[in-house]
């Protein structure tokens, strides 16, 4: 049995993902082999099963792990492998690597239909005229220094009232504990972008200042898209690092927060 030791600044849940991922990486495993189930992982590492089953469900919304149900847990993208690209972090990932203690504030949550989003939008969510989205607006924080806007549309039918739930905390969890739904694949796209005087203001930067967007999509069961994302960092606070090895096949993307409290 291995045990872990719960440090103040990363909850037990965190450590317990960063084990395991070292134990994919690690260990002679291939993409489709079975994993340990939540029962091991909790004998293994002498952890409750809530602990488990957060840390197993962030690898699976990392896209690392896939669960099948009524099967197993499975190895979806192992890590270290060649030929592939790493997955980018959590915003919360991205605080806590640089030592800083993450937030979030709800800036705007309202249900929209169709006709009140744009088609582009809708369709990528691959929603019908007679649906209804969620559009959540959210303000990212580490140290209580404003880092990121997160603008968010969710497909209403997979979570009914949404709006009436904790909107402050990571959605992979809400997710994951309201409704039971893993994030099984994303599509992410990087943008360099000029900010608008709206999410200028947000940010507390310049109006025209150059800056990252990450959009992303979220997919359940079956390819389903659930929801589109759009993320926009601060400037001259975030970075990205392409490592490529000698015959140029072998990458590695890495991306950090560069903290500054100016």
């Amino acid at each position: 049995m291995i045990i872990l030791i719960m440090i103040n600044k990363s909850p037990l849940y965190q450590q317990l993902n960063k084990v395991l991922r070292k134990r994919i990486s690690e260990e002679n495993y291939t993409e489709g082999d079975k994993f340990l189930t939540e029962r091991a992982v909790c004998e293994i590492y002498e952890v409750s099963r809530a602990t488990a089953n957060k840390a197993l469900s962030s690898l699976v919304a990392e896209g690392i792990l896939e669960f099948k149900k009524g099967v197993g847990t499975f190895i979806k993208f192992k890590t270290g492998a060649k030929d592939r690209v790493s997955m980018i972090k959590s915003f919360a990932e991205y605080a806590e690597m640089a030592d800083k203690s993450p937030s979030i504030q709800v800036l705007k949550s309202e249900a929209l239909n169709v006709n009140e989003i744009d088609k582009s939008i809708t369709n990528l969510l691959k929603i019908t005229s007679d649906e209804q989205v969620f559009r959540i607006e959210r303000l990212k924080l580490a140290d209580g220094i404003k880092m990121a806007i997160e603008e968010r549309y969710i497909v209403a039918r997979y979570c009914p009232e949404l709006l009436n739930q904790y909107l402050e905390q990571p959605f992979h969890t809400l997710f994951k504990d309201k409704y039971n739904l893993a994030i099984t694949g994303r599509d992410k796209q990087i943008h360099a972008v000029n900010l608008t005087k709206k999410e200028a203001e947000l940010l507390g930067a310049k109006p025209g200042a150059a800056a990252f967007s990450i959009s992303t999509i979220g997919y359940v069961e079956n390819k389903n898209p659930l929801c589109y994302t759009k993320t926009y960092y601060k400037p001259d606070s975030f970075e990205f690092i392409c490592k490529t090895g000698s015959t140029g096949i072998e990458q590695q993307l890495t991306s950090r927060i560069i903290f500054s409290d100016k």
